[in-house]
């Protein structure tokens, strides 16, 4: 599919997003959890796998691993949950009050919008504050994933390359007369879209369901049953 994208095939461009979840999803995943293999050195190399489309390792992991694992449905500590904000995907997640549009949307349509470029966020638009030391905007704390310090910033600029490119080659290929300008924006757009709209359905339903949700939000203390998603996981779990 990568060859048949590079080469402005629509069907190979049409198939992309999805082969990359189906090859790549689960072994990137575990890679990083370093479930894959008991040598070390196949899961650093493997978890590359989710370059370009799905994520930025080196910002996945603090994310992922560390935050939402730890902290899964926590809104004071899962980053995750704050993704599509100020679209609430946890019940302890308190209403923004001045909800600014994104991209003229606001509400359901905003988080449709965000789903669908959300592998772009994943994947350049962190990685990119990251590098930059920049915030997120519109949170009080600083919810922008911080690589491992022995993570360097020439590693983290390196490991976006397949993303930038992937945005860059589409104007190239259309400068050079290689694909139409139709094309080109297939080319460019679809992987992006595609990828983000399956890993938005496939990965945030284990935040809206109401199993995940504590049965009372509101009052539920931290540390008690209620308040714990793996005693609710455990609990519905088939």
């Amino acid at each position: 599919c990568w060859s048949g994208w590079f080469a402005g095939s629509a069907p190979a461009i049409a198939l992309l997003p999805l082969c990359s979840w189906l090859l790549a999803s689960q072994t990137c995943h575990e890679a990083t959890h370093s479930t894959l293999s008991t040598r070390p050195w196949v899961n650093f190399a493997l978890q590359f796998t989710a370059h370009p489309l799905l994520f930025n390792v080196f910002c996945w992991i603090p994310e992922h691993l560390t935050s939402h694992h730890q902290y899964t449905n926590d809104d004071a500590y899962d980053v995750d949950l704050h993704l599509f904000a100020p679209v609430r995907i946890s019940e302890q997640t308190a209403p923004a009050a001045d909800a600014a549009p994104f991209l003229g949307t606001t509400g359901f349509s905003q988080f449709l919008v965000k789903g669908a470029l959300s592998t772009l966020g994943t994947s350049l638009l962190q990685p990119m504050r990251a590098l930059c030391g920049l915030r997120t905007p519109n949170f009080g704390g600083n919810i922008t994933p911080v690589p491992a310090p022995d993570v360097s910033r020439t590693m983290l600029a390196a490991s976006m390359a397949p993303a930038a490119f992937t945005l860059l080659w589409p104007f190239a290929a259309l400068a050079l007369g290689r694909v139409s300008a139709p094309v080109a924006l297939f080319q460019l757009a679809w992987p992006w879209i595609g990828a983000s709209i399956i890993w938005t359905t496939m990965t945030q339903v284990s935040h809206i369901q109401a199993e995940c949700q504590p049965d009372q939000p509101a009052v539920a203390p931290r540390g008690s049953d209620a308040a714990c998603w793996w005693v609710r996981q455990a609990e519905t779990s088939l």
